[in-house]
């Protein structure tokens, strides 16, 4: 799965316009990114790619960019 896919599974994890996000973005400054974002995030990459993800590598995450390795 490439970049470009990843970022549009995060946009419907998001429920986010398509092409809103990009991986320079800051977390931080994301309306998206919560609590609830983080385990959403962490169920995702358990179900799509069958990888466990601890949670503080996921709350260490600085941008989407970051989310997206987390995801390889």
């Amino acid at each position: 799965m490439n970049n470009k896919e990843k970022l549009s599974l995060l946009e419907t994890m998001f429920d986010a316009e398509k092409g809103s996000l990009y991986e320079e973005m800051d977390l931080a400054d994301s309306e998206y990114w919560d609590s609830l974002a983080i385990i959403s995030f962490i169920a995702l990459v358990d179900e799509t790619f069958n990888k466990r993800v601890p949670a503080p590598m996921v709350k260490s995450a600085k941008t989407v960019g970051d989310l997206i390795k987390l995801m390889e």
